[in-house]
């Protein structure tokens, strides 16, 4: 979910987003997720009722994951990230309109989960294509 306002040229936005069992479904762990909540930079080209922008921001990104079957409670991290992309807004009459983009996410520290061997020591990185409704 994103908020915020687009002027001519900048814009600012709040962007939230949850993904639900995001390291995926396992018998070594159960619930899992990962929350981002960004606060970022629009720049968009003011072409009319069809709006090219790139984005980018810094802001939270919480990873939480239990473990089963281990004497370790599991990972419930609060990191600091940024984001970046890019995408289009198309306005359309009666204040309504459409949006897609494309944005890499990252954290900047590195977080460590044993039980997930090729998540040792690493950042999180993922890409996340949103599709949505604009209302203006």
């Amino acid at each position: 979910m994103s908020f915020g306002r687009v002027g001519w040229l900048f814009g600012i936005e709040g962007d939230i987003g949850y993904a639900p069992d995001f390291f995926g479904e396992s018998e070594t762990f159960g619930t899992n997720s990962l929350l981002t909540a960004m606060g970022n930079l629009i720049v968009n080209v003011p072409a009319g009722p069809v709006r090219p922008f790139v984005t980018g921001g810094i802001g939270l990104v919480r990873t939480r994951l239990d473990l089963i079957g281990t004497s370790n409670a599991g990972v419930d991290t609060n990191d600091l990230g940024y984001n970046f992309g890019g995408g289009v807004m198309v306005f359309l009459p009666a204040h309504l309109g459409i949006r897609g983009d494309i944005r890499y996410f990252r954290t900047f520290s590195d977080i460590s989960i044993p039980v997930l061997g090729d998540i040792d020591n690493k950042s999180i990185r993922f890409t996340r294509i949103t599709v949505g409704l604009v209302i203006h």
